[in-house]
């Protein structure tokens, strides 16, 4: 009996130590809760989604700024790229979005276990496959890396990141970049302290100001 228990606790280590592996960054009780609210909701067909880390969850305009396009809202505290991937399946692909902007990978750099920019990349990568597998004519809005105050040291591995995720964007038909670092940096190439809230590493009100013009207008962009 005492083998047969201890069998079944290492198999329940093992199952977990599984999930988390998978998506160690995002909340199983965050995701579970966006889907209830999916069975809850018809959206629009024309809806866009927004997915991403905190700074998508925390952008309490998102729905007024982008009228009158209509949205779907998905962002994850503390979430790497590289774990979204692994809820595209059950939190974007369901809705059958014409369009999808996707802010994360500061996090993959900066919370450990971190990783480097190829590896975020990478996961890019991975991120517009698993969408435009099952959705060919989906455009995909990467929203830059914003030089966080907080987050200063990565800013190297960021501004990588970002010129990769550029760089591809301009031999594909449906991924866009959104630049956005020269809104964010003063003319001595520092972070603009003032856009961005008390912690240094989300935006503010008037941050969020920013990304809504460059947003908006490259959704709007007729490709």
């Amino acid at each position: 009996m005492i083998k047969i228990f201890m069998h079944a606790f290492s198999l329940l280590v093992l199952l977990l130590y599984n999930l988390l592996a998978i998506a160690g960054s995002i909340n199983p009780n965050a995701v579970s809760a966006y889907i209830a609210i999916d069975k809850q909701h018809n959206y629009p067909r024309d809806s866009v989604v927004f997915i991403g880390s905190s700074s998508i969850k925390r952008w309490n305009t998102l729905a007024q700024d982008m009228y009158p396009m209509p949205i779907i809202q998905r962002g994850f505290n503390a979430a790497k790229l590289v774990d979204i991937n692994q809820f595209l399946a059950q939190l974007v692909i369901p809705h059958n979005p014409k369009q999808v902007v996707i802010f994360a990978g500061v996090n993959d750099l900066a919370i450990a276990p971190v990783v480097t920019a190829n590896e975020v990349f990478a996961s890019f990568l991975q991120f517009v496959d698993i969408i435009h597998t099952q959705l060919q004519d989906c455009i995909i809005y990467f929203i830059a890396i914003s030089p966080a105050p907080a987050r200063w040291g990565i800013w190297p591995d960021a501004q990588e990141v970002n010129q990769k995720v550029k760089d591809y964007a301009t031999q594909q038909q449906k991924v866009v970049f959104i630049e956005t670092e020269f809104a964010f940096l003063n003319k001595n190439n520092k972070p603009r302290i003032p856009l961005f809230a008390k912690d240094g590493i989300h935006l503010n009100e008037d941050g969020y100001a920013i990304w809504k013009q460059l947003v908006s207008a490259a959704i709007a962009k007729p490709l």
